[in-house]
């Protein structure tokens, strides 16, 4: 696959910016330049594309875990483990809590769970605001179109 493709994993996005776009007072909005609400769009934008390739690449640790948690309990799973149990299930679970290696990784995968519970839908509210500021910068470019038609 083209490399170009990945370009978006050197995104930084600029911390400042996305840090008072979040925290901005919308009741300042009047005050505030269009430069800075353009600013703010652009950070938020950016951060966007940071947030989405991470909650990806969050997805596949995720994935490569569970699979390097099976295949260790591929191998250590036995016909005497599995008579002891009466499902596979409990067979595995006792695996993975009497194995230090296992039991680190569920931790591991529980956690990157977690992760990606706290950001579920993150985006969307991301694009909201982003929205919003760009509702903003047309309704003052509207009004300065009508300002200068009414002053012809």
């Amino acid at each position: 696959m083209d490399q170009t493709i990945y370009t978006y994993e050197k995104i930084k996005p600029t911390t400042d910016l996305v840090e008072k776009a979040f925290s901005f007072d919308f009741n300042k909005l009047e005050q505030t330049s269009s430069v800075d609400i353009s600013k703010f769009c652009g950070a938020l934008a950016q951060y966007l594309v940071y947030l989405r390739f991470q909650r990806n690449k969050t997805k596949m640790e995720i994935m490569k875990l569970r699979q390097q948690i099976e295949r260790i309990i591929f191998q250590l799973l036995d016909k005497d483990i599995l008579k002891k149990f009466k499902t596979k299930a409990d067979a595995k679970e006792y695996l993975i809590s009497n194995n230090e290696t296992l039991s680190n990784m569920r931790e591991k995968l529980d956690k990157l769970n977690y992760e990606l519970i706290l950001s579920e839908g993150m985006d969307k509210n991301i694009l909201e605001l982003i929205n919003a500021l760009k509702r903003e910068l047309t309704r003052r470019s509207e009004e300065f179109a009508a300002v200068k038609i009414n002053r012809r």
